[in-house]
């Protein structure tokens, strides 16, 4: 072939060379997946498919114009050794300018290869590039979600209560007080395991609604009414010379009597105010306020209790059975008196000592109950409930003192039992604020002390009349 066929033909050949090698990159967007066009990896694949299909075609085509080149500079080098050879002879303009294209044609080879290897050289770096960005993609995409996981887990530690946190590389788990929740969405409250229930096996923790309904994480009400019946067992025994199983058999009957009777109590008090208790901040997370229990699952619940109760109740005499079920219709009735009368205490028959720990106990909710229309004598009484408990204390203390004399009790009541008495009352009204919900809480759980002094005298006169008998 002539040297400028040659030349051209390589021009050409290196032109479409360079035209496929930049259209590499081009993505067609027939080639994605969707009408949204090629995301970066699909873009990475397709250069990936394109360069090898291109290195593919070219192959053939580089080795071709390889081959010209060679051949031009076989050409050029013969026509300039026979051009030397003979020197004798006139040049022409034409053979000068078949060498000059003859050099041209080399040149413009060697630059089509210098520059097909630049080009080859960028594309490979642009696909490096592209993968790079691949990789980076990826490692943000797997810290995205590993920080998605660790929000997601504080989250859940956070909803039960718990806070992640670090020590020494170890995370822990320290309680902290659940949040408090919106006006908006008290009807759908979280119900947190409370610190007591966290003590309980891991198989019965399904059980704290329950005793929360019961009250069983403050037995302080179990003994306030468990008390009276203990002075009166005490007392019949000691004028009876009881013997001391029968005392401590009936001593237990009515503890466990007095457990039961007071969880019934508080369930069907619950079943009454629950609509109450939601506006009272004290009482708005009790299981039915809440609505973590349903009222028919505390009217079962209930049933279980009176069943209790009445396995208890037949341990006695008929007498004692007919007076125990006609008081289940007070205890029923009881927490409707809030709402009529400012004397709820007298429907179950209960004056002086009573009503002293009641209207401490109420002080604690007398803002609420106002808001809430709940009567109480801590509202009848207001500024006037020092010396008003005051005078039902001093009842109290009479009436006792009156008992310990009709009942022929010894030394030991009036000491411990009567001055007893009198001097913790006085302790509890002159301590006592009434303004603070913290100290009418521990002033009302102090008068379980008051009924432990007052068992005290009784069960040590009955001690020592025992004793006494079985000397003889």
């Amino acid at each position: 072939m002539s040297a400028e066929l040659a030349a051209d033909d390589f021009q050409s050949q290196f032109q479409e060379l360079i035209d496929g090698a930049l259209g590499l990159f081009v993505v067609d967007p027939s080639d994605a997946h969707d009408d949204a066009g090629p995301n970066d990896v699909e873009k990475v694949l397709i250069a990936e498919q394109r360069v090898k299909e291109w290195r593919a075609q070219t192959k053939h085509r580089v080795d071709q114009a390889r081959d010209d080149l060679r051949a031009i500079t076989r050409e050029y080098k013969q026509a300039e050794v026979a051009s030397q050879r003979s020197t004798a002879l006139p040049s022409t303009e034409a053979h000068e300018a078949k060498m000059t294209t003859m050099r041209q044609a080399r040149l413009a080879g060697m630059k089509a290869n210098s520059e097909l290897e630049q080009q080859v050289y960028h594309l490979q770096g642009e696909l490096e590039r592209l993968q790079q960005e691949l990789k980076d993609e990826e490692a943000e995409a797997v810290d995205a979600l590993e920080l998605s996981s660790e929000v997601l887990r504080i989250k859940l530690y956070r909803d039960m209560g718990f806070l992640p946190i670090e020590e020494n590389g170890i995370f822990t788990k320290v309680v902290v007080p659940p949040p408090p929740v919106p006006a908006d969405r008290q009807a759908t409250p979280q119900y947190p395991i409370p610190p007591w229930a966290q003590r309980l096996p891991k198989f019965l923790r399904w059980t704290h609604p329950y005793l929360s309904l019961a009250r069983m994480d403050k037995p302080i009400g179990t003994w306030l009414l468990y008390w009276p019946c203990a002075w009166g067992i005490t007392m019949a025994a000691y004028s009876s010379s009881l013997p001391v199983s029968s005392w401590a058999w009936n001593l237990a009957l009515f503890g466990t009597g007095a457990v039961v009777m007071r969880g019934a109590g508080c369930t069907i008090n619950d079943l009454w105010d629950r609509d109450i208790d939601k506006k009272v901040d004290r009482t708005k997370l009790r299981p039915l306020a809440s609505g973590e229990i349903k009222p028919l699952q505390a009217l079962t619940f209930l049933g279980g209790q009176l069943s209790l109760g009445l396995a208890v109740l037949t341990q006695l005499n008929w007498y004692s059975i007919a007076l125990g079920a006609s008081s289940l219709s007070l205890v029923v009735a009881y927490p409707l008196m809030k709402r009529i009368t400012y004397w709820p205490q007298f429907v179950l028959g209960s004056v002086a000592w009573t009503i002293v720990y009641d209207t401490i106990y109420a002080h604690q909710d007398k803002t609420d109950d106002v808001s809430a229309g709940v009567k109480s004598t801590a509202l009848l009484f207001g500024e006037q409930t020092r010396p008003i408990l005051t005078a039902f204390s001093a009842s109290f203390v009479s009436l006792l003192a009156l008992s310990g004399y009709l009942n022929a009790q010894g030394p030991a009541f009036y000491a411990l039992s009567v001055g007893g008495a009198a001097a913790h009352l006085a302790w509890q009204l002159r301590k006592a604020d009434l303004d603070s919900r913290e100290s009418c809480w521990a002033m009302f759980k102090s008068n379980r002390d008051l009924g432990a002094i007052v068992w005290s005298g009784m069960a040590v006169d009955y001690a020592l009349k025992v004793a006494a008998v079985s000397a003889l």
